[in-house]
């Protein structure tokens, strides 16, 4: 497969040898670019032809949201946070940590196949702008639930409330 790895975000330079140390090791060391912390990251994205996250542990990573909205397919672990983006955005593509790098491989060879088209990214917005993950929907969907009137506690309750009506 005929790649590039830019890696984006901040290395340590431990972690900055450490990664040099295994792409040469692994004959790529001309394919692999670390970039540092961008602020360019939607056009790095647009311009990729696969966002791959390997990571261990992940929250909601906001850059596999952001690679949704683009529509750049997204090969990453099958972790909690990524899975419910998968749920709710088209585009993720997702393998066990343990999968075989053979799999791995494979499976970016054939998300990058065929490149998005234009029109692709644009129904990729339209469909992540109308995704619970978009700073006014989440304000819009968290207002709501503070807006609804409390219901009381277990303990507010008069003792009939809440109990199932006798039958007579």
């Amino acid at each position: 497969m005929d790649a590039r790895l830019q890696i984006v975000g901040r290395q340590d330079a431990a972690e900055t040898a450490d990664l040099l140390a295994r792409a040469s090791a692994g004959g790529v060391r001309d394919r692999v670019e670390l970039l540092g912390e961008r602020d360019d990251v939607p056009r790095l994205l647009v311009a990729a032809s696969l966002l791959l996250v390997t990571s261990y542990h992940e929250g909601l990573p906001s850059v596999v949201l952001e690679a949704c909205a683009v529509a750049t397919p997204v090969l990453a672990t099958d972790l909690p946070g990524i899975a419910e983006v998968a749920r709710l955005l088209p585009g993720i593509t997702m393998l066990p940590l343990s999968a075989t790098d053979e799999i791995w491989a494979d499976t970016a060879r054939v998300l990058t196949a065929v490149p998005p088209l234009l029109e692709d990214r644009r129904a990729a917005l339209r469909h992540f702008v109308r995704s619970p993950f978009t700073l006014e929907n989440w304000q819009r969907e968290l207002t709501a639930v503070w807006s609804r009137p409390p219901e009381p506690r277990p303990s507010e309750r008069r003792p009939s409330e809440g109990l199932p009506e006798r039958r007579r």
